[in-house]
């Protein structure tokens, strides 16, 4: 009876904590679809259009009634923005000038240094 109990407390936890994930966002993130562990919204943006996905990113700023949309591809957050202001403002600030940090490119060069491959030689700058 404990076991079924203890499954039972465990099944609603691991359900609660997966519903905070896929419908928590970060403050300030534009509204999106939900996300899903691994895949993040990339599921969603097939489902909206499968062979072109820019279609489908924008069925959901209709469907959002938004011109910034947030997605989650795997964990990396995206912003896609659909009018000219927008988009002018995107690539003018320098807030958004700013790419991922990738934990593998990490580890081959640190933040400081340069690496630099050139007649089969490895150089760090």
């Amino acid at each position: 009876m404990l076991t079924e109990i203890l499954l039972c407390i465990c099944t609603v936890f691991s359900l609660y904590l997966s519903y905070r994930y896929a419908v928590g966002r970060p403050e300030g993130f534009p509204p999106g679809p939900p996300r899903i562990p691994l895949f993040g919204s990339y599921l969603f943006m097939m489902l909206a259009n499968k062979k072109y996905l820019h279609k489908g990113v924008l069925k959901f700023t209709k469907w959002y009634k938004s011109d910034i949309v947030g997605f989650h591809v795997g964990s990396f957050p995206v912003v896609a923005v659909h009018n000219y202001e927008g988009v002018r403002e995107v690539l003018n600030r320098r807030e958004f000038d700013g790419r991922p940090e990738i934990f593998l490119a990490e580890m081959r060069a640190p933040k400081d240094e340069l690496l630099a491959i050139h007649e089969s030689k490895v150089h760090l700058c």
